[in-house]
């Protein structure tokens, strides 16, 4: 999948984003400062110096964003966590692969158009927003990685969750964004039908609570509206990014503790003493599913055949 957006359609939505991010929220960082990748997690607070980014960020002379999108293995996400076997490593693996084949082919567009005499640069993330999901290969940006990027490049829509559906592919894909001053015809801005009907299944199989059915966010894109539920951040990261809730992921690969967050807003204390309570030699070793993609009843696309109705 490839869709070219101009880089004015993309500053756009930088400037409305901007206004929805916690700036604390984005910059913390609960890291573990134990030298010995088999002992206790011993919390260290961090504050990352980061910022929202744009394309004119990246590049000042920047005219065009390019994103491509490559699909995985619909099995990789249809089989984890079911009968017989209740695997999930697959679907983890898939998610690294992926992003190391998109560096790949992102690395011969930008060595192309310099080839022609243009600049690129091209990025994961290029706002800088996304969160991290955990994998035995270490924190990857998570799925809502580049999701403004590609529906502003035409090749999908904005789902509740903050995540992109394609027609084609549902949310089996992932997405690298590549700036370059090249002046590249735009496509359009996804107009099709919408492929996220707010069956709220997202919200309701969310093990942390932390997505919104009442309140959303709306973004304009060329005249289009798209909304998206809110997100507690550390609510969601409490799930995806540290592993703490076992039936997301981390009980299928043998690590039984499952804590519950706080009901009410989640702090870094919070986190921290969580994290100390992770099983010493599995603490890196867990996959991580996030529910509100499985639970998706449109997760696969139209290539799959008749939709599931959520969990099987």
């Amino acid at each position: 999948m490839i869709g070219i957006s101009p880089v004015e359609r993309i500053e756009k939505i930088k400037n409305q984003i901007v206004h929805y991010i916690d700036m604390k929220e984005l910059r913390l960082s609960i890291e573990d400062k134990n030298p010995h990748p088999f002992g206790k997690f011993i919390p260290e607070k961090r504050f990352r110096d980061v910022k929202v980014m744009g394309p004119r960020d990246y590049l000042p002379s920047a005219r065009s964003v390019i994103t491509v999108g490559i699909h995985y293995p619909y099995t990789c996400l249809s089989e984890a966590e079911e009968s017989p076997a209740k695997t999930i490593a697959p679907y983890g693996f898939a998610q690294f692969a992926t992003l190391h084949q998109l560096n790949m082919v992102s690395l011969d567009i930008v060595k192309f158009l310099m080839e022609k005499g243009y600049q690129a640069i091209s990025t994961l993330d290029l706002f800088n927003i996304a969160s991290r999901l955990k994998t035995p290969r270490g924190l990857i940006v998570d799925n809502t990685a580049n999701s403004y990027i590609a529906v502003a490049s035409g090749l999908g829509d904005l789902a509740w969750n903050g995540m992109v559906l394609t027609p084609e592919y549902g949310f089996t894909q992932r997405f690298i964004a590549i700036v370059t001053d090249a002046p590249l015809n735009s496509d359009p801005v996804y107009d099709g039908e919408p492929l996220c009907n707010k069956c709220f299944q997202c919200v309701e199989n969310c093990p942390t609570q932390a997505l919104s059915k009442e309140k959303g966010i709306s973004i304009e894109i060329d005249g289009k509206k798209f909304i998206q539920g809110c997100l507690e951040r550390l609510r969601c990261d409490w799930s995806k990014r540290y592993g703490l809730i076992a039936e997301a992921g981390p009980k299928y690969m043998g690590c039984e503790l499952s804590l519950k967050p706080p009901r009410r807003e989640i702090s870094s204390e919070d986190i921290m003493e969580a994290v100390q309570k992770l099983d010493p030699f599995q603490k890196y070793f867990v996959c991580v599913l996030e529910r509100c993609i499985k639970a998706c009843p449109r997760k696969f696309g139209n290539k799959k055949g008749e939709q599931s109705k959520g969990f099987r």
